[in-house]
């Protein structure tokens, strides 16, 4: 239970930030940021909770192996546009600077070292899936 409970705190950091990012930029939600992040974090831990309390002790080992399953079917499909968008300045440029635009994307040795790393760890995904399912687990 506490593996699956760190598992979902650790999700809500990220979706807290990804959130605030999105919501700030293209939403322009007008909350204050404590509030804003009460309810990225409330919208991400309250399943995990339910299904923690639901399943029991027993089947919180199951529920955390088919939560790693599904995070190592979904991740590369996600990964792969930030990838690929966080390389254009296009996309990540900020105008908060005065002297005009700052740059964020990535240069090209970082854009290629990461494609490399998201073929790698897919890779391993696709192994492990595979034996996951020769193993019956």
């Amino acid at each position: 239970m506490v593996s699956l409970l760190l598992s979902g705190l650790s999700s809500v950091f990220v979706v807290t930030i990804t959130g605030q990012m999105v919501s700030e930029g293209h939403i322009n939600w007008s909350f204050k940021p404590w509030i804003r992040r009460l309810i990225t974090r409330l919208i991400t831990i309250i399943p995990t909770l339910a299904i923690s309390l639901s399943i029991g002790r027993d089947g919180l080992s199951k529920a955390l192996n088919a939560s790693q399953v599904i995070l190592s079917v979904l991740l590369p499909f996600i990964i792969a546009p930030v990838i690929y968008f966080t390389s254009f300045k296009k996309y990540m440029k900020s105008n908060k600077n005065l002297e005009g635009y700052k740059d964020f994307s990535n240069n090209w040795i970082v854009a290629i070292v990461a494609g490399i790393l998201w073929v790698f760890i897919s890779c391993m995904n696709v192994y492990g899936i595979v034996q996951a399912a020769k193993d019956g687990i």
